[in-house]
């Protein structure tokens, strides 16, 4: 837990991107959930589960889009992309049409947990956050990442972006005004963690892939004793 943490049983993270791996049952999943509840944040607001479907082939089904089904565009978003805006929300504060404004870094980190992640291919859904993962820097104290969402997708029929995305309240002005001057990127405080199950069901991931990734294997599988584990 927080209050018990020490620098002897925490480690850097190295890279934002976490892929667990390890036959199913092996606490994975739940792993994830106790890392960001172990921060006691608002009952749980800085963790996201999103079960990947195997129908996945494209960034809209992360990122969302625009649907004319209505007649009307109107901007279709998603679990994720919500989750991503409330990490910024949090973290930035005093964003505004000028620019994110200083940063609050003490917040917890926001887990994203892609739970079975390889049920879709990952470089086609997955695409667009592993393109940016690695631009990512900090630079004389100032943090930048390139979009995943660009501004000129937010300027078309922003009344109905600015809905669709949550964004439409006055406490929400600033940070409007933000992802309309400079897109959505992703966020300092955002950890992505995909857990994967090698076998008959699943796709296998190319280098791109775990070159970006922090790799855990889960190896062992207590059913039943549990004094052993």
């Amino acid at each position: 837990s927080k209050s018990e943490a020490s620098s002897d049983n925490k480690i850097d993270l190295p890279k934002p991107f976490m892929l667990l791996a390890g036959v199913s049952g092996t606490g994975k999943t739940r792993f994830v959930r106790d890392q960001a509840l172990s921060h006691d944040f608002e009952g749980g607001r800085n963790y996201c589960i999103v079960p990947v479907r195997p129908d996945w082939h494209e960034p809209s089904d992360l990122l969302g889009y625009v649907s004319h089904i209505s007649g009307t565009p109107k901007y279709i978003s998603t679990k994720v992309l919500d989750f991503i805006i409330d990490a910024w929300r949090v973290c930035a504060p005093n964003a505004s049409k000028d620019g994110m404004g200083e940063l609050d870094l003490n917040v917890p980190p926001f887990w994203l947990c892609l739970d079975e992640m390889n049920l879709a291919p990952v470089e086609q859904y997955f695409a667009d956050y592993l393109s940016v993962l690695e631009t990512r820097e900090y630079k004389d104290g100032k943090y930048s990442c390139d979009t995943i969402l660009d501004k000129s997708v937010l300027g078309k029929n922003s009344g109905s972006m600015k809905q669709g995305l949550k964004l439409d309240g006055s406490d929400n002005k600033g940070l409007w005004g933000y992802f309309s001057n400079n897109g959505i990127s992703l966020p300092p405080n955002l950890i992505v963690a995909g857990t994967v199950n090698m076998d008959e069901t699943t796709h296998g991931f190319s280098r791109k892939v775990i070159d970006r990734a922090f790799s855990i294997d889960f190896g062992e599988f207590f059913p039943n004793d549990f004094e052993s584990f």
